[in-house]
């Protein structure tokens, strides 16, 4: 069962986080790149959320590791 403690970030908070912009965060959260939570539709536009520990897994799933090597 899931935390429901769970702090639910806003798309700025998840924009400063990720050192991008609010419209990326959006763009990426609406074309399925993003996990989210809709909370509410409204007429113009979603209200969304983002889960931390959604965002962890997204973050360990892209991320790129290089090794350098010592010669």
């Amino acid at each position: 069962m899931e935390n429901k403690s769970e702090k639910l970030l806003t798309p700025k908070q998840v924009a400063e986080l990720f050192g991008v912009a609010i419209t990326t965060i959006h763009r990426m959260a609406y074309q399925g790149q993003l996990p989210h939570v809709v909370l509410r539709r409204g007429k113009r536009k979603a209200i969304i959320r983002f889960k931390q520990d959604s965002l962890e897994k997204f973050l360990k799933k892209h991320e790129i590791v290089r090794h350098h090597s010592v010669d």
